[in-house]
């Protein structure tokens, strides 16, 4: 695909890349904002308790790093999180807070980091120390309820030591105070022996004092323990990818890609030609001329171009085509042409019509058959009647080509022929419906009423406006036998890439010679207005259309008989 046609493609459909681009960050913004918001809190775990020892053992602290994989796995299990469900009271299930629940290890320490995402953050925070308690209670690490009482049992012993150790010592500081008032060695005596008794009972107590503290330490320093040493107290908003913004910005850029990838499917899959260039791609037929879309076709009058302003740019496309087909008549010594198109309202009555009243209005004596005698439509474009025509002249009851029927034959002639408003154009309808149409069209008298036409009327241009050639074999068979040369209409944006090559082997397969082809109704974005048709080539003057006609009259005189040769 050239640069170009993207051009216009895009120029085309523009409107739906902006939209792609529009909807997508609608999208993004009224799905942001309809999003429930969530926030994280988190808990810290300790595994072991070397972190109270002031000297802590190398191989405590690393066994605690090693079990922080599995306490890892096992913060996330359903019997933990159904603890915390089943404690907090919460409105889901263990299977629903696992997917709030993430527990990592920040760093390989021996910590286990424990995150809770959660859309209250209160809940949040609970649900996080909650799950701490949680895998504590169900962790094998914990104390065996002996050691508890052990331990318990330890600190209050210690407790009853203290006391006792200061009694006794306050016991002691009043027998110094005595021993240091009185002389009498037989108040002294008593009471050295006295003080000797209380600080050997302070002694005995602070021995069993450290034993009972050296429990306490064995059993709190376990090195496959749990503490929560940095418990959730705020959770804060969590928000995963970009900004509303940025995803806005993001979600547009995402559909304007989309909408462009739609833009360029449509148009390497539309199988229509939509301007010139599209035809000299595909085939090197002759474009004979482009012509924009226009007005409202109808009847009365609605399709002509003599209705539009003489320099409107619809009048000047028709001037191109009268041009390009008069320059290719001076150099071919004809000017019969059927106009058909490969279907049906592909625009091949109103090119016919068109054609004919721009070259009439310039000069040259134009006669219009309406020869699609199934759909005739000339008769009402100019509002003529359609009670005699071509099917009365086929349907002549006498050898046209004989001299002596002549007149006769002029005369059925002039009646079929009827005047138009547009001078020198004149025109023969299609005439009233008879039995076998092809029949009629593939009589031997259609030459000879032909002939008559250029001789007797002085037609300088015959055009036949015939029935779409790939529907039926009218256009075929009549362009065969009255030696014409073809004019092939296609519908810009309708008429199909095949349909035109099938139409085109169809004339060549018969050797029919196929003078180009008219482009109907172009969107003026599609009009390459730099286009020059094959006949104009640069630096070749444009003749104009008295001297070329001046030129066809010679060429017929020299030479009356000769067939028109067929196209390299």
């Amino acid at each position: 695909m050239d640069a170009s046609k993207l051009f216009r493609l895009f120029r085309k459909w523009g409107w739906l890349v902006v939209l792609g681009a529009v909807l997508g960050a609608a999208i993004s913004l009224i799905s942001s904002s309809s999003q429930t918001p969530t926030y994280l809190a988190e808990t810290r775990v300790l595994i072991g308790g070397f972190i109270t020892s002031p000297n802590p053992n190398r191989g405590d602290i690393e066994t605690g790093a090693g079990l922080a994989e599995t306490y890892v796995q096992l913060a996330s299990t359903l019997p933990v999180l159904q603890g915390v469900v089943d404690e907090l009271k919460l409105p889901i299930t263990a299977q629903d807070l696992k997917k709030s629940v993430l527990a990592g290890k920040p760093n390989d320490p021996p910590l286990i980091l424990i995150q809770v995402y959660y859309s209250d953050p209160e809940m949040a925070v609970k649900i996080a120390n909650e799950v701490a308690k949680q895998l504590i209670l169900k962790s094998p690490s914990n104390l065996t309820p002996a050691q508890e009482a052990q331990l318990t049992l330890a600190n209050e012993q210690i407790a009853i030591l203290n006391q006792q150790i200061q009694a006794t010592l306050d016991e002691v500081k009043a027998i110094d105070e005595r021993l240091a008032a009185t002389q009498s060695q037989n108040e002294i005596n008593p009471l050295t022996l006295q003080r000797n008794a209380l600080i050997e009972q302070v002694n005995q107590a602070s021995a069993n004092m450290a034993q009972y503290s050296s429990t306490i330490a064995s059993l709190e320093q376990q090195t496959n323990t749990l503490t929560v040493v940095d418990p959730a107290v705020e959770a804060l908003p969590f928000r995963t990818g970009p900004g509303r913004i940025e995803a806005a910005f993001l979600s547009a850029l995402v559909g304007a890609v989309l909408a462009i990838a739609a833009v360029l499917a449509i148009g390497y899959l539309d199988p229509t030609v939509r301007t010139s260039k599209d035809i000299s791609d595909l085939t090197d037929m002759t474009v004979l001329g482009t012509i924009p879309q226009f007005g409202r076709q109808g009847k009365n009058g609605n399709v002509l171009v003599t209705n539009l302003p003489l320099r409107s740019n619809i009048s000047e496309a028709y001037r191109t085509l009268q041009t390009n087909l008069l320059f290719a008549a001076e150099s071919r010594g004809r000017g019969v042409y059927i106009i058909t198109s490969p279907g049906e309202h592909e625009g091949k009555t109103v090119t016919a019509v068109n054609l004919a009243a721009m070259m009439a209005q310039n000069g040259v004596e134009v006669l219009l058959i309406d020869a699609d005698l199934l759909r005739p439509s000339v008769h009402e474009v100019f509002d003529l009647s359609n009670k005699s025509g071509l099917t009365t002249l086929l349907s002549a009851p006498f050898d046209v080509s004989d001299s002596r029927n002549q007149e006769r034959a002029i005369t059925l002639l002039n009646g079929c022929v009827q005047k138009t408003s547009i001078p020198r154009l004149r025109v023969i309808t299609s005439g009233p419906m008879v039995g076998n149409l092809t029949q009629l069209l593939n009589s031997s008298s259609l030459q000879d009423w032909v002939d008559l036409m250029e001789s007797a009327l002085g037609a300088q241009v015959v055009l036949f406006d015939t029935p779409p050639c790939l529907l039926v074999a009218d256009a075929s068979i009549l362009a065969a036998r009255v030696k014409a040369d073809c004019i092939l209409v296609a519908q810009a944006g309708r008429t199909q890439r095949s349909t035109i090559l099938r139409a085109l082997r169809q004339f060549e397969h018969i050797g029919v010679n196929i003078q180009g082809i008219v482009l109907n109704k172009v969107r003026k974005a599609d009009i390459d207005h730099g286009y020059t048709s094959n006949y104009i080539r640069a630096g070749t003057p444009l003749l104009p259309a008295e001297q070329v006609l001046q030129s066809l009259n010679n060429h017929r005189q020299l030479q009356p008989e000769q067939s028109p040769p067929t196209k390299d």
